[in-house]
């Protein structure tokens, strides 16, 4: 009878255990879905949906919202995955004509998150400068 309870109390046990908070198999566009953050020392926010990619831009004290579909063409440029991993994503900005008296171009933005996923760095093979984002509970342009 011993046997039986230890063997029940060990099932019940083993099959308790809660993986819906188990976010470790999830794509970077999955498990960051909606969040948003904030650049640092700018009032720029961005957020990745599986969708897209939302910018709210602050210019001449007004807060400017836009979005991109991945894969659509935006204004003479689309936006294209190349990675999704868990804590990376990597953009292909691919030039599909439609700036006039301009050059093609295309470059690579890769985004990774850091600090326990509270913040992100930006850097694009067009700009030599690193973004650093901060996560943040708003967006202005919500």
């Amino acid at each position: 009878m011993k046997k039986l309870l230890l063997l029940t109390a060990f099932l019940i046990f083993a099959c308790s255990s809660d993986d819906s908070n188990d976010n470790s198999n999830q794509t970077f566009l999955e498990k960051y879905n909606g969040v948003v953050w904030k650049e640092v020392g700018d009032e720029d926010f961005i957020s990745f949906s599986t969708n897209g990619l939302n910018e709210c831009i602050f210019d001449g004290g007004i807060y400017y919202s836009d979005s991109t579909n991945w894969g659509e063409n935006y204004e003479g440029y689309s936006l294209i995955v190349l990675e999704n991993s868990p804590e990376k994503l990597v953009l292909e900005s691919v030039d599909v004509g439609g700036i006039v008296n301009m050059l093609p171009f295309n470059y690579i933005t890769t985004i990774e998150v850091t600090n326990s996923g509270n913040s992100l760095v930006v850097t694009s093979s067009d700009y030599p400068n690193i973004e650093n984002y901060d996560r943040v509970s708003s967006n202005p342009c919500d």
